[in-house]
Formats: C-alpha cells, structure tokens, sequence
C-alpha cells in the first residue's frame, strides 16, 4: 500500500542526503562541506527558485535580505579590503563575481565589516544576475524607507509596502478611517478627555453633546456641583445651577413620604387631581341637599346636593347615608348623577328599610372621603304631603295706598317688586316701600319645608338698606319686618356695589352672609324649615351658601315679602333696575 511505501521510505532516508555525502564548492572559497554543514549552511534550490531556476522574490523576502550589493572584487578577502567604497548594512546581501559572468552570494550579518565570519556564505554560487531577476526591485520594494523623519506605518498592497505618515495634531487619540491613521474628535490633556473640546473639564468632557448607553453604574458620591447626578446613600441626587441638591430616587416608603409630608396642601391637592385622572381630588364640601326630609316610603326620592369639588371620578367613586350611630348605607352608583362642573350632585334612594331619623352625606372622590356637617342633612321621617299653593291669596300695601299696583304685584306663587318714585321717593336709606302677605298655608304645630327662588335685578342697591326679603309670618301685614324666619339681599356698607344674601333679620353679614357677585341678575334660593319648633333658614346661590338657625313659634304662617327702597347713588344705573321677584317652587310638611 502507499502507507508501506512510505513507510520504507522514511526507513531508508529516500529524499534525504546520504550520511557520506559531500557538498564540493568550486568558486572562490573551493571548501567541501559534509552532510551535516550542508544542512546548517546550504538551502534547498528547490525551495527557492522556479521553474525556471531563478530565485523567488518571496523567498528573498523570507531571508530578510534588505539589499542586493554588486561589487567588483572577485574574492570576499578583496573585497573586505576595499569595503569603505560600499555602502551596505546589516542582512545586505553581497554578489562577488568571479571574472566569467557568475556571482557567489554572501549575508552580511552585522559587526566588523573586515571579519570574514561576518559575512555568511548562502552555498549559492556560479550565479548569473538573470537567476535574481527581480531580486533588486524586490528588495528596494520591501526596504523602503521615508525621506523625511517622522512617524509612519507601512502598508502593504499587492506585494508592495509603502510609509504613510502618521501625524495627528499633538494631544488628538488616532483613528483609524479606513484608509489612514488620523487625528480623531477624542482630545486629551494628559490627565482629562474630551470630545469636541480642548479644554475638558472633567476626567470625560462632551463638549454640546449627549451619551447613550444602556447603563450607567454610579460609585458613591457626596460632593454636590452645580448641574450634576450622583449617587449617595441608596438615593440618587440631581443638582441645580446653584449646586443644591435634590433627591429624585427614594431608598423606602418612608423616604418618600417623607416627600410628599414636604408639600403644601394645595399642592396635594393638585398631584392627587392628576393621579386620579383629572377628577377632583380637592377638599370636598356640600352646603346644601334639597330636599332636607324623605319620606319612608317605597319610592324612588331624588336629593341635589350643592357645593363645591363634586366632580367625582366615575370611575371610582362612593355615596353614603350615614345614621346618627355611624352606620354607612351605600348608594348604588348607578343611582348617582356626576356633573363635571364640580357644583352639583344628584342621587336617588328608596327609603323603605331605613329607620327614621337624620342622615348625614358621606363622599369618597377616589382619593379622600367627605361627611357632611350637622346642618347639612336628610331627616326621614313616616310620611310627606305636599304642601298645596294652588288658590293662593295675597294682601298687599304700599307707602302710597294709590301706588301699591304699580309698585308689588302678587299672583299665584309669585311676587315682584318694581321701584317706583311715585310710591315713595328714592333713598339710599334701610326702607321698606311695599309688602306682601299670602293666606296662611302652614297650620299651628305643623313641621314643613319650603323653598323660594329668588331674583334681584342688575341694578345698583342702596348703600344703607336692603331691596328684597322673603320669609314666613304669622302677624298682621304692615311695613314693619315682623317675621319669624326671613332671608334678605343687603348692599355692603362700604359701597363697594356688592351684594350680599344672609340669613334672618338678626343675623350679622359675617356670622350668616356671602357675596354673590356685583350688578349681576342673580337668582338664589331660600329655603326654611321647621321641625318642632326649631327654624333652619339656608340662603344660597351656586355653591356658597350660609345657614342660621334660631327657636320660634310653632304657630300658623303666611308666606311673607317686604321690598325695600332704591336708589340712583351713582348717577349710572336707575333705580328701576333694581326689580326683584320670589317665586315659592316647592314645599312640603310632615
């Protein structure tokens, strides 16, 4: 098989130099060389040449020969003499001639240029300069060095090396574009790197630019810098241009509360309002539900509660009745009417299985949750009648007997005022010009509830007295107030062209009034009860409200009007704008 061809062949050393054989120079140096000089001094031909016998330049590459030295000399002896005449250097290869056209080759290995062992003999000899051919291209090709001093890198392409210079501005790291090493954007000053500045100011300066990385791992750091992140303590800090610090990453449920506990309550407000998606999450209050009684009865009773940031998230909201020992009876939500104006309420509730006596609202927003106050509750109670209008009658009186027609005229549950200077004359003074009283519609020991809408006109008031009141009595009708609960608009003392609606004659416009705009149109309400003897007077319009309670008659009322003077104080608005209506809309008694 060719395994045992070879096999003998490696045995008996074919292809190899026979022990006894010798190697017989003829040229200069006529030396004879055994088997083991050959192999330490002679190369194969065969390894080095072509086809052609000549030696390849690749290979001339391989012995590191940097340049081929043609001299004049027939001997190496000759020619060490005569050296100083050439110019070589260490691995420069020496071609000796011999006089007939054929040349021995030598590598000059370095050292004393007239030392014969220097000079190392290749067992070439009996060389034409055709066997090199190409052999001085080669070298100068592959050893070309750089007129200039400098840097340079040496690049090789299809078998040829060229230099190019490597000289980037001084302090700029290199960088490689493909084809060349050129300065590139990263500058250093030796101890500090920067990126499009040469002047870092940091260990890493970008000059006007940003970093992307997918993470950035922080050492721990309590210096404080204008403009800086760092990390101290389980938190990380963000620095303004001042250099103080603030956290923005919280180590426990402690720390962050202890954020939140940092802001005001406005401020609360505000965030909890975002978080619960845009519904109101401000302080919830109610003024007023009407109507202020149910009936325990199997029927549906609708309440309008008025106040002020009522506009609950329908997404997660809650109303409760709450009795008197604190027990809560939710109302199913599809039973409660949202407005988005955050004024109003609405809900119905069927009082059937609920116990007799007084409930309290309670409202969760989503966020915090709102009872409503002592005054502001629903009394049920066994039964409701309403209270009948129909077939009304009123009296009415005037300053001047004559002009009480053109000055108040009452019908069916309404009554309106019309200032007029034929009545009485026009003064800035607490008057009272006209009054109107209906029959009696509430019996002796009765309770009830009932509820006047009122407007008062857009003119000017007086600046002393009052233009409309509305209320209950029993006594008989003059331009006196004799009521037992009324309600009234008053114009502020100061002149300020305010109106003011407050609650009973006796009541002070700080312990029972508010503002209700200025010049305006504006309708309020009044509503009045009483439950066994106890009066509650609400007087309200939009969301403020005030309420005054007070003790009195448990006998039988009228309905009762009194319309006040006017007059033209600021010589813009005429009095007669200052009309004014009641009208009585609802009422119950139980």
């Amino acid at each position: 098989t060719a395994a045992h061809v070879n096999a003998w062949k490696n045995r008996l050393g074919v292809d190899e130099i026979p022990a006894n054989t010798a190697l017989v120079d003829m040229g200069q140096s006529q030396s004879v060389y055994n088997k083991e000089q050959i192999n330490s001094l002679c190369m194969l031909l065969e390894n080095y040449v072509n086809s052609d016998g000549k030696i390849m330049s690749g290979m001339i590459e391989a012995l590191g020969l940097t340049e081929l030295i043609t001299v004049t000399q027939t001997s190496l002896a000759s020619f060490m003499a005569d050296h100083a005449n050439y110019t070589y250097e260490k691995n420069d290869m020496i071609a000796i001639p011999d006089g007939a056209g054929n040349y021995s080759l030598y590598i000059y290995k370095g050292g004393s240029k007239t030392a014969a062992d220097n000079y190392i003999p290749t067992g070439l000899t009996n060389l034409t300069i055709a066997m090199v051919q190409g052999l001085q291209a080669a070298l100068d090709g592959k050893m070309n060095k750089p007129a200039a001093s400098g840097n340079y890198y040496a690049r090789y392409f299809l078998g040829q090396v060229s230099w190019a210079a490597i000289n980037p501005a001084s302090g700029y790291l290199l960088f490689w574009n493909g084809n060349d090493f050129t300065g590139s954007r990263i500058y250093t000053d030796g101890t500090k790197f920067g990126i499009g500045t040469t002047a870092p100011a940091e260990m890493l300066h970008l000059s006007n630019g940003r970093i992307r990385s997918k993470a950035v791992v922080f050492d721990e750091n309590t210096e404080t810098l204008p403009y800086q992140i760092t990390h101290s303590n389980r938190r990380y800090y963000g620095s303004d241009l001042t250099g103080a610090a603030r956290m923005f990453m919280y180590r426990d449920y402690a720390d962050y509360k202890a954020l939140w506990e940092g802001f005001t309550d406005a401020q609360k407000n505000e965030i909890k309002t975002i978080a619960n998606g845009g519904w109101t999450t401000n302080t919830m209050s109610v003024a007023i539900i009407t109507p202020p009684i149910a009936a325990k009865q199997d029927t549906a009773q609708w309440f309008v509660m008025r106040g002020a940031n009522l506009n609950l998230n329908p997404a997660g909201f809650a109303v409760y009745l709450v009795d008197a020992g604190g027990t809560e009876f939710q109302v199913p939500n599809s039973q409660v009417q949202l407005y988005t104006s955050g004024l109003d309420l609405s809900f119905w509730y069927n009082f059937k299985d609920l116990a007799l006596g007084t409930y309290k609202v309670k409202l969760w927003n989503g966020a915090a949750s709102y009872t409503t106050g002592a005054s502001v509750t629903i009394t049920l109670v066994s039964n409701v009648t309403p209270i009948d209008f129909s077939g009304m009658t009123w009296e009415k009186v005037s300053t001047t007997p004559a002009q009480v027609n053109n000055t108040i005229n009452a019908s069916g549950t309404t009554v309106s005022h019309y200032p007029n200077s034929g009545n009485a004359p026009y003064t800035e003074f607490e008057t009272v010009v006209c009054a109107a009283k209906s029959g009696t519609i509430i019996s002796d020991n009765e309770n009830f509830y009932l509820k006047a809408s009122v407007t008062v006109g857009s003119g000017r008031l007086t600046s002393w007295g009052n233009i409309i009141g509305v209320g209950l009595s029993s006594n008989p009708l003059t331009l006196v107030n004799s009521s037992q609960a009324f309600s009234k608009i008053k114009q502020n003392n100061d002149s300020s062209s305010m109106k003011y609606g407050w609650a009973d004659m006796s009541s002070s416009l700080i312990s029972g009034g508010f503002n209700i705009g200025q010049f305006q149109s504006i309708p309020y309400e009044v509503m009045i009860m009483r439950n066994q003897g106890i009066y509650t007077i609400i007087v309200s319009t939009g969301s403020v409200s005030a309420t005054f309670v007070k003790s009195g008659s448990n006998g039988a009322l009228s309905l009762l009007y009194y319309g006040f003077s006017a007059a033209d104080i600021d010589g813009i608005t005429p009095p007669t704008a200052c009309t004014s209506s009641v009208s009585f809309i609802e009422g119950y008694k139980f």
